[in-house]
């Protein structure tokens, strides 16, 4: 099965702005993140080991060259080149991270570390959470029935100049239907 987090640059741009600015400001500063579920989902038997096998292949990950330019050229202006040179260093650990299911089948994750590290976690394990459990429960979207109203949105955002800013990882259905939206957004 293939990754779902598949480059260290799947996240949002606030994420790496504010671990920029922890590196710089709170570099030795230990934190301790829990996942907080507002609904108390149930989620399925060994759902835990399924995010926790997510997260280590998240190991693997590396700012390639083609990523590292793509983020100078992009935000070489907003990061200086120390901190791109330190995203180029950056490996996470899984270590850090800790998913258990409870009795219930409630799902507890915990994060621990030095922020300036730890503060990557939060977007993909999100995105790990949400599109596992579309997949583990059976949860099928018609993206093709979506395909019409996103078109929509984004030609009424055009007529309209307005920009707009992807923050929808962390929830999203899939990679898959994020990387088409992207794809949308540029052809209208």
């Amino acid at each position: 099965m293939k990754a779902i987090i598949r480059s260290i640059l799947d996240s949002d741009l606030y994420k790496f702005s504010m671990q920029h600015a922890v590196i710089k400001h709170f570099p030795r500063l230990k934190v301790r993140y829990k996942f907080t579920d507002r609904n108390n989902t149930v989620y399925p038997n060994g759902f835990d080991k399924l995010v926790m096998s997510e997260v280590k292949k998240m190991e693997a990950l590396y700012l390639t060259v083609d990523e590292k330019k793509f983020l100078t050229e992009k935000c070489g202006n907003y990061f200086p080149p120390t901190y791109i040179d330190f995203l180029n260093g950056y490996k996470f650990d899984s270590n850090e991270v800790s998913v258990k299911l409870n009795n219930k089948n409630n799902l507890s994750v915990t994060v621990e570390g030095y922020w300036y590290r730890t503060i990557l976690w939060e977007v993909p394990i999100m995105a790990v959470i949400s599109e596992l459990y579309f997949k583990e429960t059976g949860q099928i979207v018609d993206i093709q029935k979506f395909e019409s109203q996103d078109i929509n949105k984004i030609q009424i955002m055009n007529d309209h100049n307005a920009f707009f800013c992807d923050m929808g990882a962390r929830r999203r259905y899939s990679f898959d239907n994020q990387d088409r939206i992207a794809y949308l957004k540029y052809q209208y």
